[in-house]
């Protein structure tokens, strides 16, 4: 059960990261890219805080609270694996850690967090596959909780 879990999660950050890979690649001298289905858009967006740009002067800080969240979710997680292998938490925690870690990785690695995929809706945030991981994952836990 662990081992499926851990290839679910890492296929998660898979998914995002490619995603971002191809966004930066698709974007790289232009500012927008329509995509075919509907109001949604290629938009690339650096950013260097936590959601919606909360904390983009506190790079270091940012940095160690996440990594202290991260940790805690994933033992949170490790000890349901481990002693209700049943939970309905499971699931939604895979989502968020996921989504958690890859966010993380571009923190590390770019100093911020690529966000590519924006609706044309006024004052909606761009986002990126982690985000809608980690949203959906919350969604989840809370229903199941």
């Amino acid at each position: 059960m662990m081992i499926f879990y851990a290839l679910f999660i890492l296929t998660l950050i898979a998914i995002d990261q490619i995603a971002k890979i191809t966004a930066l690649k698709l974007l790289a001298d232009r500012n927008d890219l329509p995509i075919i289905f509907g109001p949604v858009q290629f938009t690339i967006v650096k950013n260097p805080g936590a959601a919606f740009g909360l904390l983009k002067n506190r790079k270091t800080f940012l940095r160690i609270i996440t990594a202290i969240l991260i940790a805690s979710v994933v033992i949170y997680f490790a000890n349901l694996l481990v002693t209700e292998t049943r939970s309905l938490l499971i699931r939604p925690l895979a989502f968020i850690i996921g989504g958690a870690v890859s966010n993380y990785l571009d923190r590390l690695r770019l100093g911020s967090v690529i966000d590519f995929l924006s609706l044309n809706i006024k004052k909606f945030p761009v986002v990126n596959f982690a985000d809608i991981f980690i949203f959906a994952g919350s969604i989840l836990f809370i229903l199941n909780s």
